[in-house]
């Protein structure tokens, strides 16, 4: 829902790179609100992309009206 923070799950292959795709989203025209719920490494396999970083975002008002 637009101005209401939602939960959004993105793999990462680095710590790092956790980092810079939240501050790639924080200066996105479409979100109002960014912030890092948690970084974690995984435990098992997962391939190329280990890390899973979670966010709270808030999608900008009237963003769908563009």
């Amino acid at each position: 829902t637009f101005g209401t923070p939602t939960t959004l799950s993105i793999r990462a292959k680095g710590y790092n790179d956790a980092i810079a795709l939240r501050n790639r989203l924080n200066d996105s025209a479409i979100f109002s609100s960014v912030s890092f719920q948690s970084i974690t490494l995984q435990d098992k396999d997962t391939g190329s992309y280990p890390y899973t970083s979670t966010y709270s975002v808030t999608f900008k008002k009237g963003i769908g009206q563009q």
